[in-house]
């Protein structure tokens, strides 16, 4: 989880922060370390294509009664496939159209 948290844009210091409540935190460069492994065989960055029809939802997680955390996920509707995913520690406009414009730059060439 930390890994794609960090893959899709949180950053090292906010994706440990998230792990916080366990009980061996993770550091900011074991979360580093991970990311630059899986990096290395995986690609994060989403090919820019057309898309018909986007869903996007935003839901609130909640980790043993901690700090909740708003997660971000954009859909291709057609195939029902993940294009790409935000986390926020509040549930803002701000934040929402945030999202919508890395998903524009990131995955629709724009």
């Amino acid at each position: 989880m930390a890994i794609l948290l960090n893959g899709f844009g949180l950053s090292l210091r906010k994706t440990s922060g998230f792990f916080g409540i366990l009980p061996e935190p993770l550091s900011k460069s074991i979360v580093g370390e991970w990311t630059r492994k899986v990096e290395a065989r995986l690609s994060f960055n989403p090919k820019p294509r057309e898309y018909p029809v986007i869903g996007v939802d935003e839901t609130v997680v909640k980790c043993g009664g901690g700090q909740p955390f708003y997660v971000w996920v954009a859909v291709d509707a057609e195939r029902r496939q993940p294009i790409w995913l935000g986390v926020s520690l509040t549930r803002t406009t701000k934040n929402a159209l945030r999202f919508l414009r890395r998903l524009r730059r990131r995955c629709l060439c724009e």
